[in-house]
């Protein structure tokens, strides 16, 4: 048997070496012939059979060395010769570009099914030439749908086309195809045309078996983007959202990679020296104010990136200059800074500080310059907006001065009104607080029956001298005090 084997090949080699032009018809011819004439031992049947090859691939099929490929028990000279034939078909297969139904049926495969598919003797030649396949389709720049149809695909739906043995080689297609376009520079959005997906409903799209390859490349290019560092408006084009804007962008497939790249940076810019109009201006909505700003889709961003920016201002105990400033305030009127879309970060800035302000005992004098205050225009402070702020801190000061017991006098030196009287203290924007600190004072003594010289110690008033006892703040309500109702009094 052995013997015939040599005889054949070296005709075989005679064949080819005849012409340097000899064509794949040309050797497939010769193989054919030579085939033709080499008897194989059955050990089944203990009888012989000859090889008959045709030229035509279709006849093929159903010829007798189509069928001994799904025996298993050739010796190794019989496998050489058939392997040999084999690789020839294929490659006329693979030029005359076959489905996979077609290989199939040569390979004696399409009659089985799942493990028995996969397992026979001929998968593993059915394998190798898919996989060939693939490349080739690659290099012949065939689309997805054009694959799916060569690997029959199309007929099925659902957990079929993801049980079907085809369907890793349509997914090693759609892979490498995948990196191809990314080698060549093309953006998401062009991609997922190519990949006929654009079209899809949001449904529909992560249904669709091959959304995981496509989920994976873009979120591999949003971490590319942040390494490089692209602008929003880049990213947007990229993704093929730049002409999309409203509930079309954000109903998008694509808006969770945008989505994604934007939040990274906003985390980002938030711990950097980035302003709120640098922001702006990274996110392309400087020039717009009123509804067209907080309707915008990047507002969004812009709102994370001022409340996270605040927060980290708040560790930070800054200035509220500093805080005007970092949101974009600083140049801003009295009257714009309440109508900012930043002025609810800002009042809850100043909110959060002042119980800080009351822990550090911070003075009265110095909250009213932190607020941007003038305390010499008087009560004329209470028509300002950064007022509100002063009086709850105060209010929560005269609070814990009642508990401590403080004397009116330690009261008026915190106000700094000790060195105020007449129209100047009555003036003065602190007087109101003072007036109801004594109040409560005063009130917090006639209940405990407190004899009026007692008080009138405690008021600082029993050693001045008559002039300046009747201009001291405390003897007038000391005189408002005595015309009270006697019988709080202990007289």
């Amino acid at each position: 048997m052995g013997l015939v084997i040599v005889v054949a090949a070296l005709l075989f080699h005679h064949v080819i070496c005849a012409g340097a032009n000899a064509n794949e018809e040309t050797i497939v011819a010769a193989t054919d012939l030579i085939y033709n004439q080499v008897s194989l031992t059955d050990s089944r049947n203990s009888g012989h059979r000859f090889l008959s090859v045709d030229n035509k691939a279709d006849d093929w099929i159903d010829s007798p060395a189509a069928k001994t490929l799904e025996y298993d028990s050739r010796d190794n000279d019989e496998r050489v010769g058939l392997s040999s034939i084999l690789n020839m078909r294929m490659k006329r297969w693979s030029k005359a570009d076959k489905p996979a139904e077609y290989i199939q049926k040569a390979l004696r495969l399409n009659k089985l099914s799942g493990t028995a598919f996969t397992s026979a003797y001929n998968f593993r030649y059915y394998d190798a030439y898919m996989d060939a396949q693939v490349l080739v389709w690659l290099k012949n720049d065939m689309s997805v749908d054009d694959v799916m149809f060569k690997l029959g695909l199309e007929k099925l739906a659902g957990a079929d086309v993801l049980n079907s043995p085809n369907f890793r080689y349509y997914s090693d297609f759609v892979i490498k195809r995948i990196a191809w376009w990314e080698r060549d520079g093309f953006s998401p959005y062009e991609v997922m045309v190519k990949l006929g997906l654009n079209k899809l409903s949001e449904s529909a799209l992560k249904a669709n078996p091959i959304f995981e390859y496509f989920d994976n490349f873009v979120g591999f290019q949003v971490g590319s983007w942040i390494d490089k560092k692209l602008s929003v408006s880049e990213v947007a084009t990229k993704l093929g959202l730049n002409l999309k804007d409203g509930s079309a962008l954000t109903q998008s497939p694509n808006f969770k990679y945008y989505d994604r790249f934007a939040k990274f940076f906003v985390s980002n810019w938030a711990y950097s020296d980035l302003t709120a109009d640098d922001v702006a201006v990274k996110l392309g909505i400087e020039n717009l104010s009123g509804i067209a700003l907080t309707s915008s889709v990047n507002y969004k961003y812009y709102d994370d990136f001022v409340k996270e920016k605040t927060r980290i201002l708040e560790r930070k105990d800054v200035s509220l200059s500093a805080v005007k400033k970092a949101l974009g305030m600083d140049k801003l009127s009295i009257a714009e800074l309440a109508a900012s879309p930043n002025y609810k970060y800002y009042d809850n800035y100043i909110l959060n500080r002042i119980p800080v302000w009351v822990k550090k005992d911070i003075s009265p004098s110095s909250v009213l310059k932190q607020l941007g205050l003038d305390e010499s225009l008087g009560k004329a402070l209470e028509a300002q907006s950064n007022f509100k702020y002063y009086d709850a801190y105060v209010t929560r000061q005269m609070s814990i001065w009642l508990k401590k017991d403080l004397t009116p006098d330690a009261v008026l030196v915190k106000l700094n009104l000790d060195k105020f009287s007449g129209d100047a203290f009555t003036d003065s924007v602190n007087a109101e607080y003072y007036n109801t600190f004594l109040s409560s004072k005063l009130y917090s003594w006639a209940m405990q029956k407190m004899p009026l010289s007692d008080i009138e110690a405690k008021l600082g008033l029993e050693k001045l001298p008559g002039n300046i006892r009747r201009i001291n703040p405390n003897y007038q309500a000391f005189k408002q005090f005595k015309r009270a109702d006697k019988s709080l009094i202990n007289l």
